[in-house]
C-alpha cells in the first residue's frame, strides 16, 4: 500500500509515526483504527522488546517435530528432533528440554547434556536414569518473542516423548562377538554381530591412535566389518565397537601383527614395555643434559679456582720484589756519601794543621 497524504487522520490499518506527514501501510500481521500513529499485533502475533513499531508481528515456532528416542540403555537415553514446521516468521530459534517429573519417573537424579536452555542443536544425551523405569521428557523451541506468550497468559507448546528404561538384565551391549576376520602384513580386518540388523551406523575405537601420535582414535562405518592398515609390529592395538550414541561398548580385543590375537594380561604387559620404550629415550636424553650441566659446572668451579691461584701467586711475586727492594743497600747511595766525604775542601784540611801546631806551642 503506498502512503497516503493526510489531510485530517490516517485511515484503519495505516499509521503516521510522529513527526511525519504521510501516513504508512500496517507493518505485517499488525492493524489500527482511524488517526494511528502505530499499529498493534493481531491475536497470536507479537513483536519482540526491542523491536520497532514499524517491525512486523510474529509468533513463537511451533512445536519440534518427529521426536525419538535411541540408545536406551539400564540408566541412559538418546533424545533427538527435527526443527518445527513453522518458524513463527523469525530467523532465530533455539530448544529447551526438560524431565517431567509430575508425569512419571523421578527427575532428581536426572542429567541432561547439554545442559544449556538455549540449545542451538537437536539432540540430547540423557544419563543418570534408573533401571525398569518410565521417564516423560518435554522438547521447546523458542525465539524471542515466546516469552510474550506467557505474558498474556497462553501455554508454550512442546513434543512430548515417554520411555522406559531397560531391566539390568536386559542392558547388554548391541555389538558382540567381535573378532578378526582377516590378518594382513601390516593390517588386520575386525568384524562384528549386531542384535538389530536394521542398525547400520558403528563408531570403532582403536587404542593408540595408527595415523597420528594420540592414545586412540575413533572411526565411523556403516557396515559391520572394517579394516586397519598402517599396523606396527611391535605395537599391541586395542579394538572395540558400539553403535553410534550409544554408551554400551562390545568387548575389546587386542591384536599385533605376526603374532594376531593376544590375551589382555600378556596386552597390559607389553602396552606398558612399550610406554616404558617410548619414554625410555626421553629419560636418556634428560640425564644426559643433567650431566652435561654438571659437567660444564665443574669446569666452571676449576677453572675460577685456577684462576684465584694465579692471583694469589702474582701478589706473592710483588710482595717479594718488594722485600728484596727494601732490604738490599743501595750501592749509588754509599757511594754517593763516600765521594761527598773524599772531597772535603782544601782550606778545612789546612785549618785543621794550624790548629795542631797552636796546641803543640803551648
Amino acid at each position: 500500500m503506498p502512503f497516503t497524504p493526510v489531510s485530517s487522520g490516517c485511515p484503519p490499518n495505516t499509521y503516521k509515526p510522529k513527526g511525519q506527514t504521510l501516513c504508512k501501510p500496517c507493518p505485517v500481521n499488525s492493524i489500527s483504527g482511524e488517526a494511528a500513529s502505530s499499529c498493534r499485533c493481531v491475536n497470536g502475533y507479537f513483536r519482540a522488546e526491542d523491536e520497532l513499531v514499524s517491525q512486523p508481528c510474529s509468533q513463537p515456532p511451533s512445536r519440534p517435530i518427529k521426536l525419538v528416542a535411541t540408545a536406551i540403555t539400564a540408566s541412559s537415553a538418546r533424545l533427538s528432533w527435527n526443527e518445527p514446521s513453522s518458524l513463527g516468521g523469525r530467523p532465530e530459534i533455539w530448544y529447551e528440554v526438560r524431565c517431567s517429573s509430575s508425569a512419571r519417573g523421578e527427575c532428581g537424579a536426572v542429567v541432561i547434556s547439554p545442559a544449556d536452555k538455549r540449545l542451538s542443536t537437536r539432540s540430547v544425551q540423557i544419563n543418570g536414569l534408573r533401571p525398569a523405569s518410565d521417564y516423560t521428557f518435554l522438547v521447546f523451541a523458542r525465539n524471542k518473542v515466546s516469552s510474550e506468550v506467557l505474558g498474556v497468559g497462553g501455554a508454550e507448546k512442546s513434543a512430548v516423548i515417554d520411555l522406559r528404561t531397560r531391566s539390568e538384565e536386559e542392558d547388554v551391549p548391541p555389538v558382540s562377538h567381535l573378532r578378526v576376520d582377516a590378518s594382513q602384513s601390516d593390517g588386520v580386518t575386525i568384524a562384528w554381530s549386531t542384535a538389530d540388523s536394521d542398525v547400520t551406523d558403528f563408531e570403532i575405537e582403536v587404542r593408540p591412535a595408527i595415523v597420528k601420535p594420540r592414545a586412540f582414535e575413533t572411526r565411523h562405518v556403516n557396515m559391520t566389518y572394517s579394516t586397519f592398515i598402517g599396523l606396527r609390529h611391535d605395537t599391541v592395538y586395542q579394538f572395540r565397537v558400539r553403535v553410534k550414541d550409544d554408551l554400551r561398548w562390545s568387548q575389546s580385543i587386542s591384536y599385533q601383527v605376526g603374532r594376531g590375537l593376544v590375551s589382555s594380561a600378556p596386552s597390559e604387559e607389553l602396552g606398558e614395555s612399550q610406554f616404558l620404550n617410548q619414554t625410555g629415550s626421553a629419560l636418556l636424553i634428560i640425564i644426559a643434559l643433567i650431566l652435561v650441566v654438571i659437567a660444564v659446572a665443574l669446569c666452571m668451579i676449576v677453572v675460577q679456582k685456577k684462576s684465584k691461584n694465579r692471583k694469589q701467586m702474582s701478589d706473592l711475586d710483588v710482595l717479594d720484589t718488594y722485600k728484596q727492594d727494601s732490604m738490599t743497600p743501595d750501592y749509588h747511595t754509599a757511594s754517593r756519601h763516600h765521594h761527598q766525604h773524599g772531597n772535603v775542601p782544601a782550606n778545612l784540611h789546612e785549618q785543621l794543621r794550624s790548629t795542631t801546631k797552636n796546641t803543640q806551642t803551648y
